[in-house]
């Protein structure tokens, strides 16, 4: 068994969690195949995670971790306060449909069982930062005059229901056609921000 101890092993672990989840469906995952696929022992887990649902929750949190640093770049680009909002909505449909958070998604069904769920409280404190930075972008636009809204929560929920659709359901499901091309992505997500625009005209 490895035993290093480093923020780098850490993710390996992880990143093992994935590949046992994938091959094996969230029913069937235990913190020994994780251990296995990991080349670590259960105790390790433990000791770092402190059971299988503080592992899915630190999960969770990396995840988080990476597609806000990835959208906060990725937003940078951005020129116009349109620009921004879609490339806002094209990230956040990319990972929303991304692989990692297919999984994720049907480890909260599967393990939620109560409101102290530390995976939901994770998937939650997610939710609200990402909800922050739309806002904030929400703002911006208004800013420019491009929309007009008297609460910047009710606009990203409206903005959000415009991205997903009726998406959501299969995206949990880990449906194939939930997964849009980079191409379809870029056109959903101008065409979100497009009726928003006409929701939210000034």
């Amino acid at each position: 068994m490895i035993k290093r101890k480093s923020p780098e092993r850490k993710q390996e672990i992880l990143t093992a969690t994935l590949r046992v989840l994938r091959t094996r469906g969230v029913a069937a995952t235990s913190t020994a195949k994780i251990a296995a696929e990991a080349k670590c022992s259960k105790e390790t887990i433990y000791n770092w995670f402190g059971d299988r649902e503080g592992l899915y929750a630190s999960l969770i949190m990396a995840q988080s971790q990476i597609f806000l640093g990835v959208i906060n770049r990725v937003v940078g680009n951005g020129q116009s306060a349109r620009e921004r909002l879609e490339l806002f909505c094209s990230a956040l449909l990319d990972m929303l449909t991304g692989e990692a958070n297919v999984l994720v998604n049907q480890l909260i069904v599967s393990e939620l069982v109560n409101e102290d769920n530390q995976a939901r409280t994770a998937m939650i404190d997610r939710h609200e930062k990402t909800q922050t930075l739309g806002i904030d972008l929400l703002e911006r636009a208004k800013a420019e005059r491009l929309v007009q809204f008297e609460s910047g929560e009710e606009a990203f929920s409206t903005l959000y229901g415009l991205l997903v659709s009726g998406r959501q359901m299969r995206i949990m499901m880990g449906l194939e056609d939930a997964r849009p091309t980079g191409e379809e992505m870029n056109r959903i997500s101008s065409k979100a921000v497009d009726r928003m625009c006409l929701i939210y005209r000034p």
